[in-house]
């Protein structure tokens, strides 16, 4: 289960990643937070995503605006002791594919 949870100074967070690898480039997208990050191999990728994701936190909590953006983005405050969490839109299936012809 994906969640952010933020206690005592910190945040705890569990969320799913894609890696995607475009030529020579390898992207890590989270589709829940709608942030990516690239690099030159997988590691690099995450490391900076994790960059990324450390500025997201520190800003939209330096400003006020970071529970309002995760609403936005259809996460659900839940209080779940010790402290809330909040709750990503659940994800209902990632096999599907689209294939046609669009006659323009």
């Amino acid at each position: 289960m994906e969640y952010l949870a933020h206690a005592k100074g910190q945040y705890k967070y569990q969320i799913l990643l894609q890696t995607i690898k475009e030529k020579d480039t390898y992207i890590v997208y989270s589709h829940s937070l709608d942030l990516s990050a690239y690099g030159n191999s997988i590691n690099e990728a995450k490391k900076n995503f994790h960059s990324t994701l450390q500025i997201f936190l520190r800003e939209t909590s330096k400003k006020g605006t970071l529970d309002e953006v995760l609403s936005e983005l259809g996460w659900e405050k839940t209080e779940v002791a010790p402290e809330p969490r909040w709750i990503p839109p659940l994800v209902i299936n990632t096999n599907d594919v689209e294939e046609g012809c669009i006659k323009a």
